[in-house]
């Protein structure tokens, strides 16, 4: 949904232009929200990889990093797909 209303739902309303109205060509201005969700999903991801891989330690759970990160990663993919 972010990404169908920035690139595309933002343009049919008008206010496309709005985000563009300085020294920035459409293009670089598609760049940028582009490069802004992947910011946004990398974050997703290194928030989340942070999280279990600390409660992975703990020796109530006992999960090594390696399996804490693949979580994370499968965690956090259907969101990033979602996103594309």
């Amino acid at each position: 949904m972010t990404s169908t209303r920035t690139m595309r739902g933002e343009e049919d309303a008008g206010r496309w232009e709005l985000l563009i109205v300085g020294q920035v060509t459409r293009s670089s201005a598609a760049l940028e929200a582009l490069l802004g969700m992947v910011a946004g999903g990398v974050a997703l991801f290194v928030t989340t990889a942070v999280i279990t891989v600390a409660v992975g330690r703990s020796s109530k759970v006992g999960i090594d990093p390696r399996a804490a990160l693949f979580f994370a990663l499968a965690v956090t993919s259907g969101a990033v797909v979602f996103l594309a």
